[in-house]
């Protein structure tokens, strides 16, 4: 089975190697097993371990499916409203992670080792979970949401379309984050997070209204 990853940032390579953890290739290698899209731009770019690069104008949105590596999640959102034939593979889940079997992932996320993820979770599509999270019960999170590393979510929290949340950062029990918010690194939440804002600090406060796509 060839894997396709979108992307030419870190998190592509992240991708590689987290598959390179799950994946049996037999008698193929890793390197011939994976594919990995770009950009036009990108074509030229020389640190994917000798695997093939292919513009995404070459890919076949209809017959293949894809792991979208980017970390920003509006860009994400972005990119399947433009190419809305991509469809997106198995997610991708690092063997190190504990899931529970009461907890219920989509299609395309990208989860990082030693995450925990608890029973009644539900997780949309395409999103991607860093390392040392712990995602307790009955969480719900929407697609394409960006969760970093070393982030602490208790139960029963909502975390909407598109939100990001910063590495070192804890949800207390029920908070809700709203669409595109930005959680700012070691914040401490308390409280429900309107759509669009960002926030920082402990506890974490107001800060802006997000206006760009850049973290």
């Amino acid at each position: 089975m060839t894997h396709y990853i979108y992307g030419a940032g870190g998190l592509s390579l992240e991708a590689f190697s987290i598959l390179s953890s799950i994946t049996t290739f037999g008698t193929k290698s890793l390197y011939d097993d994976v594919i990995f899209v770009v950009d036009e731009e990108f074509l030229d770019c020389n640190k994917y371990y000798n695997c093939e690069i292919i513009s995404i104008n070459k890919f076949n949105q209809k017959a293949q499916t894809i792991i979208l590596a980017i970390g920003d999640p509006v860009v994400r959102i972005r990119l399947l409203e433009k190419l809305p034939n991509l469809k997106l593979s198995q997610s991708i889940i690092h063997p190190s992670s504990v899931i529970s079997p009461f907890a219920k992932i989509g299609l395309g996320c990208i989860i990082f080792p030693s995450v925990v993820i608890g029973p009644g979770v539900v997780i949309g599509n395409n999103c991607v979970i860093y390392s040392n999270t712990s995602i307790n019960h009955n969480v719900n999170i929407d697609e394409c949401v960006t969760i970093s590393s070393n982030v602490s979510i208790n139960g029963n929290c909502q975390i909407q379309k598109g939100a990001f949340i910063g590495s070192n950062a804890c949800l207390k029990q029920h908070v809700i984050i709203g669409k595109n918010c930005i959680v700012g690194m070691g914040s401490v939440v308390i409280s429900n997070v309107d759509s669009e804002h960002v926030v920082a600090g402990n506890p974490a406060i107001f800060k802006k209204i997000r206006t760009n796509t850049l973290f």
